[in-house]
């Protein structure tokens, strides 16, 4: 409950007073009773689902708008080995509250979210395979997408409060531990191995390297000049679902694009700092969205042998199918530097470290 007056506070500053608030304290709140009395029901009516053994995760970390999603949801739906949460199942993380909710998913199984996700930049169903940073956001209000949607609307005094707050919302342990409970969960009475993607786990990959043995984990980067102005198309159009962007003053507006900016260049940052220490490793591999696009069987191989997967007939059919599309796939996604008051000139330079070091 702290954690949204928090968040209230940082709306009711930049935006002033709404009654919507009200409506988003009184949702939290059964939320939070929800999740906290199911959970614990599960204690009683699913004991096994806490000694689930995890073995060999595989977990997918990348910026966003980098083709995590992309690929996320081609594992998940095609490698039947693989097991990832769907956007109904982080809402309701409990399998008790499952059992209640299940019998009803065909009667929303359409129910889309284009009034908040531009469908075109991001398409979202209750049923589809969506971040584990949803789950993050629906138990604590908390995580990179919560420092995205709100803290960006914030004024920092300097770089340096900026980003010790982003790392220290971004990166808690409580995160890690809460996904591998609700990870048990996914996998009881299954077979299947964990597959998560995350943003904000980039900043927990110690924590995720302490709980389980042999995690296998998929770094992905994009080129700058791509992923950033992506993200900043689609973050100002949730905001103007969520926050009336376009009615808000230039200087507010300047804000919070100046802070979407600075997170994405912390983000690769920190990114690279990792990819560089990691480098070598049998539990990290790192690729580009480059690959994916235009050398999309070989890069596939490569993600196969990293992570072990079985190669099934439903799973070479796909990838047969799939490697023909990206031929001549073109995304309906339209957007500009220009947009946001950025230029190539300044990425190039701001990210000079990435265009140096990764073919992207």
């Amino acid at each position: 409950m702290s954690q949204t007056i928090k968040i209230l506070k940082i709306l009711y500053k930049a935006f002033g007073f709404r009654f919507k608030y009200i409506g988003i304290l009184l949702f939290r709140s059964l939320i939070a009773l929800l999740m906290n009395a199911t959970l614990w029901l599960d204690r009683i009516f699913f004991p096994g689902s806490r000694s689930v053994k995890i073995e060999d995760p595989l977990f997918l970390v990348g910026h966003l708008r980098s083709g995590t999603t992309f690929l996320h949801r081609f594992l998940s739906e095609n490698c039947d080995e693989l097991r990832s949460f769907a956007m109904w199942e982080m809402v309701f993380p409990a399998l008790s509250m499952r059992k209640v909710i299940k019998p009803f998913l065909p009667l929303v199984k359409n129910m889309s979210f284009d009034g908040v996700w531009d469908p075109k930049i991001h398409k979202t169903t209750l049923l589809g395979y969506e971040t584990d940073d949803i789950a993050l956001s629906m138990r604590y209000f908390d995580g990179l997408l919560s420092w995205i949607y709100f803290h960006c609307w914030k004024n920092y005094e300097n770089d340096g409060l900026f980003e010790r707050d982003l790392v220290e919302i971004s990166g808690q342990e409580k995160f890690s531990e809460y996904l591998q409970e609700i990870y048990k969960k996914n996998l009881y009475s299954t077979k299947k191995r964990m597959f998560s993607k995350s943003f904000s786990l980039l900043f927990s990959l110690q924590h995720i390297e302490n709980i389980y043995e042999n995690p296998k984990i998929l770094l992905i980067v994009r080129n700058p000049l791509e992923a950033v102005p992506s993200m900043l198309s689609l973050e100002t159009k949730v905001q103007e679902s969520l926050n009336s962007y376009s009615r808000q003053s230039p200087e507010l507006k300047e804000r919070f694009l100046k802070n979407l900016y600075h997170t994405s260049l912390f983000y690769y940052r920190t990114f690279d700092k990792l990819a560089t220490e990691k480098a070598g490793s049998p539990n990290y591999l790192l690729i580009t969205h480059k690959q994916l696009m235009t050398d999309f069987d070989n890069t596939f191989e490569k993600i196969i042998g990293f992570a072990g997967l079985e190669r099934s007939e439903k799973f070479k059919k796909a990838l047969k199918e799939r490697s023909e599309k990206q031929k001549t796939f073109k995304t309906e996604h339209v957007y500009s530097l220009e947009q946001f008051n950025l230029t190539e000139e300044q990425i190039r330079r701001d990210f000079a470290f990435v265009f140096e070091k990764y073919d992207v």
